[in-house]
């Protein structure tokens, strides 16, 4: 990979016009992406919004983003562009593309398995409690439950070989008997432009990553992203209450189904706070959700977005830099 003298990552015109050509499909088979046949295009295993069609372009329908092999990586794999197409550019994916498989839906999902863990998780405490703000105590205990970990992913550097590494932290659901049943990865990468974020292979979103209250607790609190769980629970320590006195679950999107099972295995659970984000798709999953849940016999329900910024992370950084100022009057007011 060219590096300036400036030690900046660079590409010329060249590499970028044949990076530029390269098929979003082609590229994703090459990686070993899991990848579904849906008519006549393809969609990813753990993303169905995420769109591959026979000429080469990508759509993640979803998040509103589009584009050929460049986007994918940059949207999706969180590479810088010099990254990306000296990736394509080497020829490393190069090459007619293989045949589409012949698996069925069933056949070709992947068995669920948890990324190697890291030997220690140093990027993972520095992520949470620097960047994202987290409690200190309540992130060691979501450690020693196994509900969060840092995973490590090595490989070889293209052109030279050289063994990198990748490490995101990994946030894990379980069923009823502790198996661990669904995990997703945020990379601990700050400066990345578009920051890694996936679901592990096999994932089954029925179960949620859960920042679990104490035994029986009968109340529940509802997010879209694990991070703005354990971001309320902070709040709650913060403001002196008990941050144990409910479950908070994350659904890893705006879908209930992780909410429905939730629920289905405590049946003595019944009051339910929607902390969904602050924006359009956010606000709107939030009504449906509590208009279904109202018809389906509980009582207490309200949703319960963040009093500022578009998630409860925000919510929480915001109230931190305020507390340090020595002025958190306004906004403490409004802590969970």
């Amino acid at each position: 990979m060219p590096i300036s003298r400036n030690g900046k990552t660079y590409f010329t015109n060249a590499q970028y016009r044949i990076a530029r050509a390269y098929s979003a499909l082609e590229y994703a088979r090459a990686a070993k992406y899991s990848l579904v046949k849906d008519g006549n295009c393809y969609h990813l295993q753990e993303h169905d919004s995420m769109i591959f069609t026979l000429d080469g372009k990508w759509f993640w329908n979803s998040r509103g983003y589009r584009g050929g092999a460049l986007e994918f990586m940059q949207f999706y794999e969180g590479q810088t562009l010099p990254e990306a197409v000296n990736m394509l550019a080497s020829g490393r994916f190069c090459g007619a593309p293989p045949s589409p498989p012949a698996q069925s839906q069933s056949e070709e999902k992947k068995p669920f398995e948890l990324p190697e863990k890291a030997p220690s998780f140093k990027r993972l405490f520095s992520y949470l409690l620097k960047t994202r703000k987290l409690d200190s105590e309540i992130v060691q205990r979501l450690v020693e439950e196994h509900r969060i970990y840092e995973s490590v992913r090595r490989y070889p550097a293209p052109g030279t070989g050289e063994v990198r590494e990748v490490h995101n932290v990994v946030f894990v659901g379980f069923d009823s008997r502790g198996q661990p049943r669904s995990a997703y990865q945020r990379g601990t990468n700050t400066h990345a432009l578009t920051p890694f974020k996936r679901d592990v292979a096999g994932s089954d979103k029925r179960y949620a990553f859960c920042c679990a209250g104490r035994s029986g607790v009968t109340a529940v609190s509802v997010f879209e992203a694990s991070i703005d769980a354990i971001s309320h629970a902070t709040l709650a320590k913060i403001s002196g209450g008990d941050w144990r006195d409910r479950d908070r679950v994350a659904l890893g999107g705006v879908a209930p189904p992780a909410l429905i099972h939730y629920l289905q295995e405590r049946p003595q659970v019944r009051q339910i706070q929607l902390c969904l984000d602050s924006d359009g798709p956010g606000i709107a999953a939030a009504e449906k959700m509590k208009a279904e849940l109202l018809k389906a016999g509980y009582a207490e329900v309200v949703f319960c977005p963040p009093p500022t910024g578009k998630d409860w992370n925000d919510y929480l950084v915001e109230f931190r830099q305020i507390l340090e100022q020595g002025d958190a009057k306004e906004l403490s007011a409004a802590l969970p």
